[in-house]
C-alpha cells in the first residue's frame, strides 16, 4: 500500500514532564509527529495506524490517542476534525 498524506496541522506533543511544538501528519498507514527543530529532547513521534486501540477527546483542545503500547497525547486545533480523520484511517485498514 502506498502511503498518502491523509492530514497535516501544527500541535504539541505531551510527554514526560514537557511538550513540544511541532507538526502532526496522518497519512494512509501512520500518525507521525515532527517536532520543530528548535525544541530539545525527543524529536518525532511514530504510531502505526493499526496500533491505534482508540482515539478520544481530552480536556480543552488535547487529542488523546491509545495504542497497544501506551498513551500519546497532542494538542491540536480542530480537534474533531482529527478524530475523524484518525476512525477513517483506522476503517479503512479494517
Amino acid at each position: 500500500m502506498k502511503e498518502k498524506i491523509l492530514k497535516t496541522g501544527s500541535a504539541n506533543w505531551c510527554h514526560g514532564i514537557g511538550t513540544q511544538g511541532g507538526k502532526l501528519v496522518l497519512t494512509n498507514t501512520t500518525l507521525y509527529f515532527e517536532a520543530h527543530a528548535l525544541n530539545v529532547g525527543k524529536k518525532e513521534c511514530e504510531i502505526e495506524i493499526e496500533d491505534i486501540v482508540e482515539i478520544r477527546s481530552g480536556f480543552l483542545n488535547n487529542l488523546v490517542v491509545e495504542t497497544k503500547s501506551g498513551t500519546q497525547t497532542f494538542v491540536v486545533n480542530g480537534k474533531k476534525d482529527w478524530i475523524n480523520a484518525i476512525n477513517s484511517a483506522i476503517e479503512d485498514i479494517d
